[in-house]
């Protein structure tokens, strides 16, 4: 993942790769499946509010939602340049960048793109944030930083003091910042950037997200599993562990408590004591996830490869599909795939199927000529009962057909889109 966006402590969003979109409403204890319409790589997500958000990745794409996730538009960026980081003031204002030194900007929540030509056209910016609305940093390779003053029109360059790259940005208000970035770097200002102070991390491994509470207590995530912490402005940074080695993107913290972290292979890690203890989420996909978002304790979005969008609605169990977990566990005794409600649908509907024990399944939707459509799940799962929720956006009205299959079980049924 490579970034993650809590808006409260239980509403949230992850992006990733593929087009990729998770969701949650309880902290991030469960995901289900939302559709994005895109293939691309989704790198970044933002909302300002639960009902209105963006997502942007590969290829100039630019996903807008005004209904909390359940559809997304596409957006014209007028560019197909690869989109890293995004970034929104409010409903009007907001700001992307990305690779070749694009810089974006609209006035009318995206609806419209200014490109900004603030730089020479070979730079990878990677960062966004604006503590307010005229206020802004953009950090990138090599030591990148630039700030502007009025809203983003105007750009000028910051010395960093390194040529390392920089890979987030985060302030707490209109002085006070930091970025993080290669080799374990870690700069602070306090002065609107006017100086950047070199922090030592204790870390070589690359940084990839930063986020702070307040002015003392913040986070940084990288690569092998690292997770750093502060809680006095970044003079000390502590290790905490974070039980994964796997690359870590983003990290967002709902209050000095409640955080999440996001990174490869559909890891999604969750503190309740500030990251004294971080425990993983059971996220259901092996892809990676690199943006997430939450609005308030429980509704929450993660976006990832393969074109899946999925929401979470007890805390990001499970990626693609909704974990039931009564009080005292009750297994099911059979394998069984349950017929599709609504049926006839438009344009979800969800789907139920039991697993008496752990096992590989994958469970695919066909079209009439047993063309596949969309995969919905392809990995081993626990046993228990499961339901998800497919969105048959861009398709025809017609019959199609969803099958689950395991290593002795293979099970079809039809179901029937109308428009």
């Amino acid at each position: 993942m490579y970034s993650v966006r809590f808006k409260s402590a239980g509403i949230g969003w992850v992006v990733g790769g593929w087009g990729t979109i998770l969701v949650t409403t309880d902290g991030g204890m469960s995901w289900i499946p939302k559709t994005s319409g895109t293939s691309e790589w989704l790198k970044s997500v933002y909302f300002v509010n639960a009902d209105t958000g963006w997502s942007v990745g590969r290829d100039g794409t630019i996903l807008k939602t005004t209904n909390g996730g359940a559809n997304w538009i596409s957006l014209n960026s007028n560019t197909w340049k690869s989109l890293e980081s995004v970034y929104f003031a409010n409903v009007n204002r907001g700001w992307v960048v990305g690779r070749e030194s694009v810089i974006l900007k609209t006035t009318d929540g995206g609806n419209n793109w200014d490109y900004i030509y603030a730089i020479s056209p070979d730079h990878l910016l990677r960062s966004v944030f604006f503590p307010s609305a005229l206020s802004g940093w953009i950090v990138g390779e090599d030591g990148l930083i630039l700030n502007t003053a009025d809203g983003g029109m105007k750009w000028r360059y910051q010395d960093s003091g390194t040529s390392e790259g920089l890979h987030s940005v985060f302030f707490v208000d209109t002085y006070t910042g930091w970025t993080v970035g290669s080799q374990g770097t870690i700069l602070k200002t306090t002065n609107r950037g006017t100086q950047w102070i070199p922090q030592a991390s204790g870390t070589s491994e690359l940084l990839s997200s930063a986020y702070f509470t307040d002015a003392n207590t913040g986070w940084a995530v990288g690569w092998y599993g690292t997770i750093l912490k502060t809680t006095d402005g970044g003079e000390n940074w502590i290790s905490q562990n974070s039980g994964t080695l796997c690359p870590l993107y983003s990290v967002f913290f709902a209050n000095g408590n409640s955080g999440w972290v996001t990174g490869e292979y559909g890891t999604i890690l969750k503190t309740t004591d500030g990251g004294e203890n971080w425990f993983p989420q059971i996220s259901g996909t092996s892809e990676w996830l690199y943006s997430a978002f939450f609005t308030d304790v429980n509704t929450g979005w993660v976006v990832g490869t393969e074109g899946a969008i999925l929401k979470t609605l007890d805390g990001g169990g499970v990626t693609g599909v909704e974990e039931i977990h009564p009080s005292d566990p009750i297994f099911p005794n059979r394998i069984a795939l349950y017929q599709n409600y609504p049926n006839p649908f438009n344009p979800s509907t969800t789907i139920r199927f039991s697993l008496p024990k752990p096992g590989f399944i994958t469970l695919k939707v066909y079209d009439l000529l047993g063309r596949e459509i969309e995969t919905l799940m392809s990995g081993y799962r626990p046993a228990g009962e499961y339901s998800m929720m497919w969105t048959a956006n861009g398709l025809p009205s017609g019959l199609y057909f969803y099958r689950l299959e395991g290593r002795e079980f293979v099970e079809t049924k039809k179901l029937i889109l109308m428009r």
